[in-house]
């Protein structure tokens, strides 16, 4: 298994819409742009929706993967629920009105192709290689997907209306 840094501080960034008005395309759309600028492999994992007497409920999961060496991997996760989804039209637009909740996790793998876990004798010098050789190395490396992550949340609530740092 490949040894994992989480990246965010707080672990699972957490984004909340009450019941409002929001662009769903316009949110979809956000995974797949952003993969594109920051050379992300995208992967939809779910979409799923099902119609009920309140509305829609979507539940959607994306992957990006990004290789940053042959040792280290950037892998993000995000997961979004949509509750209560309907279409209105404001101003003259089409939008949708319904609660949403997103989490994203970030991690750095290192060792993602597992070729340090061939015993115990390997698995400790993939650590000390880790925590000794190039801890500062890979702090910095930690740094820049944090940055990204980040990025990928404000872009998140961008479309979503609600405040970016």
């Amino acid at each position: 298994m490949s040894e994992d840094w989480p990246i965010t501080d707080e672990g699972v960034l957490v984004i909340q819409k009450k019941y409002e008005v929001f662009d769903f395309k316009k949110l979809y759309g956000v995974g797949k742009t952003w993969a594109g600028e920051y050379l992300y492999n995208w992967h939809e994992q779910l979409y799923n929706d099902k119609v009920g007497s309140a509305g829609h409920e979507i539940e959607i999961e994306w992957t990006f993967d990004k290789k940053f060496s042959a040792f280290v991997k950037f892998h993000i996760e995000v997961k979004m629920h949509i509750l209560r989804m309907n279409p209105v039209s404001v101003e003259g637009k089409s939008l949708e009105k319904g609660e949403v909740e997103i989490t994203i996790q970030s991690v750095m793998q290192m060792d993602y192709k597992e070729n340090w876990e061939k015993n115990k004798l390997h698995k400790f010098l993939r650590h000390a290689y880790i925590y000794l050789v190039k801890k500062t190395e890979l702090e910095k490396t930690a740094g820049e997907v944090w940055k990204e992550t980040y990025d990928l949340q404000d872009k998140i609530k961008g479309v979503l209306e609600q405040y970016t740092r």
